[in-house]
């Protein structure tokens, strides 16, 4: 079984990529390739090494906050903000000042 190389055409669609993106790859040097004659071939098995699996990453990126609860997203507080019932004397309208809505959601996390 000898060396198989395909051309830039064959090397996206077997990764299911646009043909400029391999070309791009290639001349960043992240892609290896030879030119034979006028055209580009890739090797089949740098193809294999460019595509790296990818590993859930798994609890490791749970950090629970100090209470020992999760950290709530801070678009969701706030969305979550704008459809509660406002308290007398709230501010009922958040588009308009959405910016002091983060910042006292910040605050609040952070203290």
């Amino acid at each position: 079984m000898g060396v198989e190389f395909l051309t830039v055409n064959e090397t996206a669609a077997l990764l299911k990529l646009a043909p400029v993106t391999i070309r791009r790859y290639i001349a960043a040097g992240r892609l290896p390739a030879v030119r034979v004659g006028r055209g580009v071939r890739v090797n089949r098995s740098a193809i294999a090494a460019f595509a790296v699996p990818v590993a859930p990453r798994g609890d490791s990126s749970h950090v629970p906050d100090e209470a020992g609860e999760d950290s709530e997203n801070l678009l969701l507080q706030i969305i979550r903000l704008g459809r509660e019932e406002p308290v007398s004397g709230e501010r009922s309208n958040i588009a308009s000042d959405k910016y002091a809505y983060l910042a006292e959601v910040h605050r609040a996390n952070e203290g």
